[in-house]
């Protein structure tokens, strides 16, 4: 019993843990949303190569960010389930599962969880400066 109980306060801590290092990225994924969002303004008012190296770094940061958060989310479900197996049930898992479902988990949607389609964009520069080469040339 003993030792059940201190595998418990072990799963409890770790969960504590790693829910602490979520909310951290969480934050830090915002704060770098924040610089996408300028770099890309940056791109659209002056397409140039220094903003799009700028708005592919912000780009990079941000879905490595995102990475980091799904894996936190996979260790806090593990954890969850470990602690489960000692009959264990956290205080917000009383919630239904629509609740669940339809909340919006520390402000990120589903439009967050997904890469950015920058495609047309980087097509976009590509034909400003393509069009910045061409002027002065004679087209028939």
């Amino acid at each position: 019993m003993e030792n059940m109980t201190k595998e418990i306060s072990e799963l409890l801590q770790c969960i504590r843990h790693v829910e602490n290092e979520h909310n951290q990225l969480v934050d830090e994924y915002f704060q770098i949303k924040n610089h996408v969002k300028e770099a890309l303004t940056n791109l659209n008012n002056d397409p140039s190569s220094s903003h799009l190296n700028a708005y592919n770094y912000y780009i990079t940061i941000s879905e490595s960010l995102m990475k980091n958060i799904r894996l936190k989310r996979l260790s806090l479900t593990n954890l969850i389930c470990n602690l489960h197996e000692h009959g264990i049930y956290l205080d917000d898992e009383s919630e239904s599962d629509n609740d669940i479902n339809s909340s919006v988990d520390e402000g990120i949607d589903e439009n967050s969880l997904s890469f950015i389609d920058h495609s047309s964009k980087l097509s976009s520069l590509d034909n400003s400066e393509n069009n910045i080469n061409n002027e002065g040339m004679i087209v028939d």
